[in-house]
């Protein structure tokens, strides 16, 4: 079976996109729990963390999508 290299790309940045989306997730549960606990410190810099992550997200998601079939 031959796989074209840019399926291989699509493949393996649409499972970078999919990590990158649960950290994203995780981020925001993380912020909650800390907002519960009164910690707003931490949430604070988990929100931080999550704002960056979900940037890159969107940004691979618009390539991805733009490029869907062309790789």
């Amino acid at each position: 079976m031959v796989v074209k290299q840019g399926e291989i790309l699509e493949s393996t940045l649409w499972i970078a996109l999919r990590i990158m989306e649960e950290r994203s997730n995780l981020l925001k549960k993380m912020e909650d729990d800390n907002n519960k606990k009164g910690l707003s410190r931490m949430a604070a810099s988990y929100r931080e963390k999550g704002e960056d992550i979900q940037f890159h997200v969107d940004k691979m998601k618009d390539i991805l999508f733009a490029t869907q079939n062309t790789l």
